[in-house]
């Protein structure tokens, strides 16, 4: 089942929920029928309503299987972590088909440039389950090419100020040349 908007299946847990729709209703939309798995697919823009989608449809549904899109990396683990069966980054999704097309439109070979999604998508499942577990910090070290360092966004016109006596020392001890050692006397 695909809804569309989030109101409605809010409305349809609710009235069940409230004794106002039957539960037939709910089978024919497969939420209800643990034969038939039928799962139910969430495709709503914002990731509020997909969560409260997931959320009521986990808690009505246990054994629906919930099929959700995610946002970014951190939405798609929280789904993970709710249960969600299946989900789907949009931000990585769209960035791997961009990637696709500049590599073909560079001239790279079609079986390198599947060499690379697959690498890509390794490393990319990897990383998100250690996420899942270790938070978002988790898995680092499979990163590749350029990684974010904060860096200031213009270089400062003037020397920075102490404001108290602690700050004036850390920088005297910054600014200080190292010691000198025996060996170099």
């Amino acid at each position: 089942m695909a809804v569309e908007q989030a109101g409605e299946l809010s409305k349809i847990v609710v009235l069940l929920a409230a004794g106002v729709v039957a539960v037939p209703l709910c089978r024919r939309l497969g939420l209800a029928d643990p034969e038939r798995r039928a799962g139910l697919h969430v495709c709503v823009d914002g990731k509020p309503a997909i969560d409260r989608i997931v959320a009521l449809v986990r808690h009505e549904f246990p054994l629906t299987p919930v099929l959700a899109r995610a946002y970014d990396r951190q939405h798609a683990t929280e789904l993970i972590k709710r249960g969600v069966t299946f989900q789907m980054r949009e931000t990585f999704e769209s960035a791997m088909a961009f990637g696709n097309a500049a590599l073909h439109e560079l001239g790279i070979p079609d079986d390198e440039i599947a060499e690379v999604t697959r690498d890509v998508r390794r490393r990319d499942a990897e990383r998100l389950q250690l996420q899942v577990t270790g938070g978002l910090a988790a898995g680092r070290s499979l990163l590749q090419g350029n990684r974010w360092a904060p860096v200031p966004l213009t270089r400062p016109t003037q020397a920075g100020q102490a404001l108290n006596e602690e700050a004036a020392q850390a920088i005297d001890h910054a600014a200080a040349p190292p010691p000198s050692s025996p060996a170099e006397a």
